[in-house]
């Protein structure tokens, strides 16, 4: 699908070759995860919304662009935050959501307190591993608040890894669903969040 949108990037998929004028890089790295992760019930009608917002979002500038990039982490760490009832994690993601928030709004969170969230959300990650192997989906919802921090794609996946640990007591199968299931609603979430910005500069 990237290809499509951007022969640019050449038939091995150098994402970073993505024009901007296209899409920003980290929506170009998000783009593969969005074509793969959803179920098969959901993904024809995700990808036409993705299509359709494609040849719209051209009235975004860089600073909607800006904005959209941490709302769209919020997406991410939000699911995350569903899977787990840990508090010690909540507690982190919570910090790293309100930071999402900020930035999402136009507020500008100075490199400081980024890197000390993720420092906080990484320890808890290691902790919750250590801890609570019974339930990784609290390791998974640590990993989305430290990957919210610099990876749009760890934390997409970190989120719809975080329901599979939840619903790995049940059954493979049941994993595998509930990670699907969650790729949906993450991917819907960023259509959401692109389409309100689209529709407010039309």
């Amino acid at each position: 699908m990237l290809f499509a949108l951007a022969p640019e990037i050449g038939p091995r998929g150098a994402i970073s070759a993505c024009p901007s004028s296209v899409m920003p890089l980290w929506l170009a790295y998000l783009t593969p995860w969005i074509d793969d992760a959803p179920s098969d019930a959901m993904w024809g009608e995700l990808i036409t919304r993705y299509v359709g917002l494609a040849s719209q979002w051209h009235v975004l500038d860089e600073e909607d662009w800006k904005r959209l990039d941490y709302a769209v982490r919020a997406v991410c760490l939000r699911e995350a935050m569903q899977h787990t009832q840990d508090e010690k994690t909540l507690g982190v993601c919570r910090r790293v959501l309100d930071l999402c928030d900020e930035e999402a709004q136009g507020e500008r969170v100075d490199e400081k307190t980024w890197a000390d969230a993720a420092e906080a959300s990484e320890m808890r990650m290691r902790k919750a591993r250590a801890e609570v192997e019974a339930e990784e989906a609290a390791a998974w919802a640590a990993e989305a608040a430290w990957a919210v921090t610099a990876r749009i794609v760890e934390a997409a996946e970190s989120a719809a890894r975080a329901a599979m640990e939840a619903a790995a007591v049940a059954s493979t199968g049941a994993a595998r669903t509930a990670m699907t299931t969650a790729a949906d609603r993450v991917v819907a979430g960023i259509l959401d969040t692109i389409e309100q910005a689209v529709n407010q500069k039309t």
